[in-house]
Parts: structure tokens; C-alpha cells; sequence
């Protein structure tokens, strides 16, 4: 006979190409599961499933919105997860009961090097191959400069990820009215923590948490840690 869970989170993970995602979210499910909270992690089409064509992000939402049930439910999202949870807990509200980021992507870092890694993808490209000619070589390039997804994406996810970095939730931060809890590794350097700050700014009814020591995925890094803050928000009177 199954478990019955007392709440269920339906779970967007990061923009991650290397098929592993069960496997790097098994620990916090598992920690999650000893707390009476079911996670189910979905498969995002480009990343864990398959793609036909190139999407942004309000087509990532038209598909979510497909996976999901049409009662309100608990959504966390990691990374671009969390960007696409930002926009449906904005443009579909009533699908949303609470709302969980967790190093969430959606906002551009300003900084010199990022906006080199943001706006110069296409250019990164060709400088990569005009460098040389050897793959060994390039894929160590692409790594330095912070792009490494980029490097191993296909040609329609490449024009993907450009059209979802594009896409910002400055104006759908404000917009969010669920309850939403924000975790942030203290140390992140892919969404640093300044952009968690701000997140925590923005959106209107938000508890916010850092975790010490954790980088982009502390869900990863530190599962017992980010499980009991998730179950603390979600049981909370």
C-alpha cells in the first residue's frame, strides 16, 4: 500500500543538460518524504524531455500549466525552475497556493562579466572556435567564461537559453500576492546572492533564508537543511 502524503510540491528543476536531475534531487525528496511532503520533480521539455522547437518562457508556462492539477498547488522551482514559477504564480495566480524559490534565475547580474556571458553568447561562440580548433581546449574556454550549458546545448536549445535569459521577472515580482519562501545559498555565483535580495524586495509576502556555505543548489549540498525550512513554511499556521 503507498504512503499517503499530507501535501504534495510539484518541483521545476534547473537548466541542467546532463540527464542527471532524479539522481541530484533523490536526497531532498527523500528528506522531504520523512516530513510527510511528497515531491514530484517534472520533466522540463529541452532539459529532461524533449523539445521540437525553440520556446521563452511563456511557453514553458503553457506547458507547465498542462502538468500540473487544476486545484492550487505548492510549486518550488531551482534556478530557471524557479523563473518559470515566478511568471504562473504572475499570469495564473489561481494555480498557485504557495510559491518556493530556490536560487531562483529571472534577473540579469549587471556586473561586467555577466553581462559579457549574457549578451555576447552568440559571439562567445565563434570567438570560442576562432581560439581553436581543438574541442578539449574550447570546452575548457566555455567553462572559464561561465557558459559551459551553452557550449554543450544543440543548436535550437542554444536560441532556447538566449530567449530565456532575455526574458526577466522584474515586473512579475511585484504581481506575486501567494505566500513564497526564497532560499538562497550564500555563496552562489551562478544567481548570486545580491539577486535573492532582491527578489526578497520585490515580491510582496515572502519569507527569506540563506543557507551558509551553499552554492547554486543547496538543495543538493545541504537537503536535510533546505527540507526543513520547505516543511517549516509549508506547515506553518
Amino acid at each position: 500500500m503507498s504512503k499517503k502524503f499530507d501535501v504534495v510540491i510539484y518541483m521545476l528543476h534547473g537548466w541542467a543538460l546532463h540527464g542527471q536531475q532524479t539522481k541530484m534531487w533523490a536526497e531532498f525528496i527523500k528528506a522531504l518524504k520523512e516530513k510527510g511532503i511528497e515531491g514530484k520533480l517534472l520533466k522540463i521539455p529541452g532539459l529532461s524531455a524533449s523539445l521540437e522547437e525553440v520556446w521563452g518562457v511563456n511557453d514553458y508556462v503553457q506547458w507547465l500549466l498542462k502538468q500540473l492539477p487544476h486545484q492550487p498547488v505548492i510549486l518550488l522551482g531551482h534556478s530557471f525552475g524557479g523563473q518559470i514559477a515566478i511568471r504562473l504564480a504572475n499570469l495564473h495566480a489561481d494555480r498557485v497556493q504557495k510559491l518556493i524559490l530556490i536560487d531562483s534565475a529571472g534577473l540579469r547580474d549587471w556586473s561586467l562579466l555577466a553581462k559579457t556571458k549574457r549578451n555576447g553568447l552568440g559571439y562567445l561562440a565563434k570567438l570560442g572556435h576562432r581560439i581553436t580548433s581543438s574541442d578539449l581546449v574550447r570546452r575548457g574556454f566555455y567553462k572559464v567564461i561561465g557558459v559551459g550549458d551553452y557550449y554543450h546545448a544543440s543548436p535550437l536549445l542554444k536560441k532556447t537559453m538566449s530567449k530565456v535569459v532575455a526574458d526577466e521577472v522584474w515586473s512579475d515580482l511585484p504581481k506575486v500576492k501567494q505566500p513564497t519562501l526564497i532560499i538562497w545559498g550564500e555563496v552562489d555565483k551562478t544567481t548570486p546572492l545580491k539577486l535573492g535580495q532582491k527578489m526578497h524586495q520585490l515580491i510582496p509576502s515572502n519569507q527569506w533564508s540563506v543557507v551558509g556555505e551553499a552554492g547554486h543548489s543547496p538543495h543538493l549540498t545541504h537537503p536535510q537543511v533546505v527540507a526543513d525550512r520547505v516543511a517549516k513554511f509549508i506547515f506553518a499556521k
